[in-house]
């Protein structure tokens, strides 16, 4: 019983930070849709919980979710990569591994 009302919460919890997305209004009907029926869903009886086809639930959330993924990395722009930048060639380099700093010249 607890895995199932587990899955059905944290189906809930994606639905509704789904909806706080600006980005995902074009599918609010769809993902609203879902979430009432999730709520719904965690208001059966034990027994009718039991007896549920929750893989098909979840394959239609996961399919809003997967939406609203692609919607999201959509609009936002692309980082700049992290690449290291190349040493100045102008500047001294000091290389302080196994080095002896009890004189100080570096």
């Amino acid at each position: 019983m607890f895995p199932i009302m587990q899955q059905l919460y944290e189906m809930l919890v994606f639905l509704s930070e789904s909806l706080c997305l600006t980005y995902t209004r074009s599918i609010h009907t769809q993902l609203e849709a879902a979430l009432l029926e999730t709520e719904r869903l965690t208001n059966l009886c034990p027994q009718f919980l039991l007896e549920l086809d929750l893989p098909s639930h979840r394959s239609v959330v996961n399919t809003l979710l997967l939406q609203t993924s692609e919607l999201v990395r959509g609009k936002v722009p692309e980082k700049k990569s992290h690449t290291r930048k190349k040493p100045d060639k102008t500047r001294k380099v000091s290389d302080f591994i196994g080095a002896n700093l009890r004189r100080g010249r570096f």
